[in-house]
């Protein structure tokens, strides 16, 4: 009886984006090793993560200018949008 295969690791570790990048996106791996691009922003560029980011959430107004920052004018706008929305409908706050 041959011996049982090990499945091949996945997830989003850099050691498991170096792998799925020199298999699918040389391209990308080459500017990975030159340092031109970090992981992570390859895996966004191949699509195979989304963009995110950390939010400080020390006050509000930290709060606003980093999503100001990361989205753009329009982009925050329509989060405004819909965070006004969302906060008529929560419950109270007591």
């Amino acid at each position: 009886m041959p011996a049982a295969r090990r499945k091949a690791p996945a997830g989003n570790n850099v050691e498991n984006i170096m792998r799925k990048l020199a298999r699918d996106r040389p391209d990308l791996l080459e500017e990975v090793t030159t340092g031109g691009m970090k992981a992570y922003t390859a895996a966004v560029e191949a699509g195979w993560r989304r963009p995110q980011t950390t939010i400080p959430l020390t006050d509000p107004e930290s709060i606003a200018r980093k999503l100001l920052d990361k989205l753009g004018t329009e982009q925050a706008l329509q989060v405004c949008t819909v965070l006004s929305q969302l906060a008529a409908e929560a419950p109270a706050d007591n």
